[in-house]
């Protein structure tokens, strides 16, 4: 990996701020143009003029650019032998076009993103959307929304699960800046931030971030030790402490409705995970995996899993199996669709990111950076990450991590 020389171009980084600012706001499962894709976009353009002007440019390539590219390809590819031409939700050219657009934010962002200045900036940016999102789910969850008795989001387009997965990285980059903080001032705002990040975590009712961020902070912080274990193991406890504190006075009180905090608690249930989530997707992981059977090298095709769910429902008790669009799992969802070939890049994606973040020698930021690449890999076992913007941009933060600290 070469360093990058040449003179910053504030447009691109003023595009790339506003890109991961507005993430957790913007952040939906609808397809088409959203405000992060414009902004991303923009980003691009700006970055490929600068590169003109300039002309005399080093670009940065890491391997999981590499592997991203051979990742997309392959994808692209299994249109030849899809199912359908046609997809639930997107059209061959919108998914080449997303996949383009995901390869080129990243390219933009470790290319960009090359001082610790410039870095703090970014992921500073990325807290802020995230506190401002968690502020209006409190909000609104003050409000008695009625879709937010069920979960809290910032808007109401917003999947929980991704919106909970933002508030989850953005409380972990809220622990880099408290780490890398002297000021006790500034500390506490921090403070105050993380602690709005973790109550619409909690309110978001999505067990994917519970799950994934405790995993994800457990090894990270065994692996780079950010800070001495006599100082850490009473920060966790005291940490624990709090937020079941937290929690409980929170339910006696007349802030939050009563029906939300109960869906809380009943969602934090094993039996409730058991009897209403895990029965149903263990039915569409099980469909999931006759497709890999059935087609162990080339898979399906890419974004073919809702129209070869039907088929494979019907080789299974099709009564226990709804019907999903969704695979519920980035690994299953890539194993079906694509193939051992399009698995084991992906597995390398995550591998070289992983690996990455093992090299930098900054205990404080090798932790920020693991943490992003583990909760990524967990959260992937229960959810499709790949096909979101989202996942490339932490991707993204992860590796600038790394190379503006070595």
């Amino acid at each position: 990996m070469k360093n990058i020389r040449y003179k910053k171009n504030g447009i691109t980084l003023w595009c790339i701020y506003l890109t991961v600012f507005i993430l957790p706001l913007d952040f939906t499962i609808a397809g088409g143009v959203t405000t992060v894709r414009l902004m991303g976009s923009a980003a691009i353009v700006s970055w490929l003029f600068h590169i003109l002007a300039t002309r005399k440019v080093i670009i940065r390539f890491n391997r999981v650019i590499l592997c991203a590219v051979l990742f997309i390809t392959w994808g692209v590819a299994s249109v030849l032998w899809s199912r359908a031409t046609s997809f639930q939700h997107f059209t061959v050219w919108e998914l080449i076009t997303l996949y383009l657009f995901f390869i080129g934010i990243y390219l933009v962002i470790i290319n960009s993103i090359t001082t610790i200045v410039v870095f703090r900036r970014f992921a500073l940016s990325f807290l802020l959307g995230g506190v401002l999102a968690a502020t209006i789910a409190i909000f609104r969850s003050f409000q008695g929304s009625a879709f937010l008795l069920q979960r809290a989001v910032a808007l109401s387009d917003q999947n929980a699960n991704f919106f909970g997965a933002n508030m989850a990285v953005g409380f972990i980059v809220s622990l880099y800046f408290f780490l890398t903080t002297k000021r006790l001032s500034l500390r506490l705002m921090i403070v105050a931030a993380s602690s709005l990040l973790l109550l619409a975590l909690m309110l978001s009712g999505s067990r994917m971030a519970w799950l994934s961020i405790a995993a994800a902070l457990a090894i990270s912080a065994m692996i780079a030790k950010p800070v001495s274990w006599r100082r850490m193991i009473p920060s966790v406890i005291l940490t624990a402490l709090l937020c079941v504190v937290g929690f409980y006075v929170i339910s006696f009180t007349k802030f939050i409705p009563t029906d939300m905090i109960h869906n809380v608690r009943q969602r934090a249930t094993f039996e409730y995970a058991i009897e209403n989530q895990m029965g149903l997707r263990m039915g569409i992981w099980q469909v999931g995996w006759e497709m890999a059977k059935h087609n162990p090298f080339f898979g399906v095709g890419l974004r073919n899993f809702p129209v070869a769910i039907e088929q494979y429902r019907s080789l299974l008790r099709e009564d226990l199996i709804i019907w999903s669009p969704w695979p519920h799992s980035i690994y299953l969802s890539v194993l079906g669709e694509l193939g051992i070939v399009g698995l084991l890049l992906l597995l390398l994606i995550l591998g070289f990111s992983f690996w990455y973040a093992l090299r930098c020698q900054d205990t404080v930021h090798r932790f920020l950076a693991l943490a992003i690449v583990i909760f990524l890999s967990v959260a992937g076992l229960v959810a499709e990450l790949q096909i979101f913007a989202w996942f490339w941009l932490m991707l993204a933060l992860s590796y600038v991590t790394v190379v503006t600290h070595k």
